[in-house]
């Protein structure tokens, strides 16, 4: 079956999930702390790419009842993932019960760490899609993403670089602040490739900066830099016709990458095995839930076609 989504956007995807891997040191080697100080912006990229592509979804949803739409869009988001959620939130329950006698806040902020892209993922798009249907017209919308862009990235600044505030708040500000930037990206028109594709060479240019980028110092400055190009990225990208099956398949692996990771932190901090072998524990078992969720999706066609 051939895919409709953007193959290079979907190899991204895939590429930018092992980041927080070896940032955690779930890697085959041990990780140079003076290096790769950014890796954790890659969360950014994911929500820089799920805002330039939900406001398709809300334009869909735009005609049907307000309740009902914002269902429509969060549940949407999670529902794929939501089978592969239960287990390892089951998994980790179970362990914290069995094992956890001390320190147990400190050990359920370690293995639940990684949802909170999820949440704010949802939540962000939720309260977006309910304020596009309050102020009803594009116009009024685009200035309230760019206002809240810019509000965002001054909340960040205060937590980060002037302690301000609770450091929590990075995670809020962060979902609230690259939604809308993506969303923003996609009101701007591809550029109509000729002869010439411009994009081609800019993304070529981009690729190799954004890893120069990814070893400097962990700056404010850096952070926005990083969320420029990672912007850029994505809409250049857009503008290259590349589709194929295998990228979909690579884009959907690198989610589920990034969600087990929670179930093999709780391998770690067990000392259930060995740190380096996590990354072959985490490929592997998202690799098997992809199978399984490929598997499911075809028997259900299949009753369907059946039952037509």
């Amino acid at each position: 079956m051939k895919s409709n989504r953007n193959g290079l956007l979907e190899i991204y995807r895939f590429i930018l999930c092992f980041w927080p891997l070896y940032a955690h040191s779930f890697f085959f080697w041990p990780i140079d702390g003076s290096k790769f100080t950014v890796a954790e912006l890659t969360v950014d990229f994911f929500f820089i790419l799920s805002g330039f592509f939900v406001m398709r979804v809300m334009r869909k949803e735009a005609d049907k009842p307000v309740l009902k739409g914002l269902w429509n869009i969060v549940f949407g988001r999670v529902k794929p993932m939501l089978f592969t959620m239960c287990f390892i939130t089951a998994f980790n329950a179970v362990c914290i019960a069995l094992f956890v006698r001390e320190n147990l806040s400190g050990t359920l902020f370690e293995l639940f760490k990684y949802w909170w892209f999820v949440l704010f993922l949802s939540l962000g798009i939720g309260l977006l899609y309910l304020v596009y249907r309050a102020l009803k017209t594009e116009r009024r919308f685009v200035i309230f993403l760019i206002i809240l862009s810019l509000s965002m990235a001054l909340l960040q600044y205060a937590v980060v670089e002037k302690n301000m505030f609770f450091v929590e708040l990075v995670f809020f500000a962060r979902s609230l602040g690259c939604i809308p930037v993506g969303i923003l990206l996609s009101y701007i028109p591809l550029p109509k490739p000729g002869k010439f594709n411009p994009s081609i060479p800019i993304v070529l240019l981009l690729i190799p900066t954004l890893f120069y980028f990814a070893y400097n110092e962990k700056t404010f400055l850096i952070r926005l830099l990083m969320i420029a190009m990672f912007s850029a990225l994505v809409y250049f990208s857009s503008g290259i016709s590349f589709k194929s099956r295998v990228c979909d398949l690579l884009g959907q692996l690198s989610v589920r990458i990034y969600l087990y990771m929670a179930f093999i932190t709780m391998l770690y901090i067990f000392g259930l095995t060995h740190h380096r072998i996590l990354f072959v524990i985490d490929v592997a078992l998202a690799t098997l839930d992809l199978a399984v969720s490929i598997y499911r999706q075809k028997y259900k066609a299949l009753l369907k076609a059946n039952n037509a």
